[in-house]
């Protein structure tokens, strides 16, 4: 039953600026790696743990407060 929907996704990827694809979900969500320091790891776990939110949310807000996109969509 996986098959079907991972195929979908597989077709609809893009291509970037080097030629490499892009992870794309139906939402619209763009998948990205990022390396961290431990005593980075640990203040955003901290953070995340203290606010009970997700650790993504924390780096999501993050990213929007530094590029200056607002808060409209956490």
């Amino acid at each position: 039953m996986g098959r079907p929907q991972a195929a979908k996704r597989a077709q609809s990827r893009m291509h970037g600026p080097r030629g490499g694809t892009t992870t794309i979900t139906e939402s619209g969500m763009v998948r990205k790696n990022l390396w961290i320091s431990q005593e980075e790891n640990e203040a955003l776990r901290w953070k995340a743990f203290s606010d009970r939110r997700s650790e993504t949310s924390v780096i999501r807000e993050g990213l929007r407060w530094v590029l200056g996109l607002g808060e409209e969509a956490q």
